[in-house]
């Protein structure tokens, strides 16, 4: 049994930098983890109702809700790395800055496909609520950096492969077992992998969602890959 831990974050608990803040500091109380984590707060919810939003017509009003997110995690590490002083800081908020606003055009550029989605919508929502777990597990990273912990941001479609069950999707276990190899690697060169939970990709190269119990399943496939000796569950 290797001495790997698997720690599994519901997101939506982080609604403000105290609990940012207590996310890292759990993380530093294990040596040799992975970290699978989902979305911040409300931003299921908010990315859905930008979908809705951008399906009605009203591009314009689906942008500020986009621009909106975008805020709610840039403040968040803002605020964390203004309570933590360490001379890295300005690098790793600049470098947080950047990805946050590639996520954010990414998100933008897909409700302009606005006029497609209601023929496709649940493909459409697949492709667009990873982001948030994507700015999630990024944040979290960065944030990690900060406090000492050497990290590394891992996209999870690179591991979790899917059919194309779109909103329910089932993940390739044998073709993640054979893609988990590099995140043990990394463990061995002393970072902690850090990735977005509940989503893939499909065989159509789109971004999948595995459903309600995505980020479990994700844990699990990557405990199960690396024979892991603990899933961590919290919410």
């Amino acid at each position: 049994m290797k001495d790997i831990h698997v720690l599994s974050l519901d997101g939506q608990s982080i609604t403000d930098v105290s609990n940012l803040v207590n996310a890292v500091n759990y993380i530093k109380e294990y040596d040799r983890a992975i970290i699978v984590i989902t979305a911040f707060h409300q931003t299921r919810n908010k990315l859905l109702a930008i979908t809705d939003t951008a399906v009605s017509g009203n591009l314009d009003a689906a942008h500020a809700l986009c621009d909106e997110i975008y805020d709610l995690y840039y403040d968040l590490i803002q605020q964390a790395l203004e309570s933590h002083p360490n001379p890295k800081n300005t690098l790793i908020l600049e470098t947080t800055d950047k990805k946050l606003e590639e996520y954010t055009f990414r998100l933008k550029k897909l409700l302009g496909y606005a006029d497609k989605m209601q023929a496709h919508r649940d493909r459409w929502v697949d492709s667009i609520l990873p982001i948030g777990d994507q700015m999630a597990a990024f944040v979290l990273s960065q944030t990690a950096l900060s406090w000492g912990t050497l990290t590394q941001y891992v996209e999870a479609t690179k591991l979790i492969k899917t059919d194309n069950e779109y909103g329910q999707a089932n993940p390739n276990t044998m073709s993640v077992y054979q893609h988990c190899g590099s995140l043990e690697t990394l463990i061995e060169n002393g970072f902690t992998p850090i990735m977005g939970g509940g989503y893939g990709i499909s065989q159509e190269k789109s971004m999948s969602q595995l459903g309600p119990d995505g980020l479990d399943i994700t844990a699990r496939l990557i405990a199960g890959a690396l024979e892991a000796k603990s899933i961590e569950f919290t919410n």
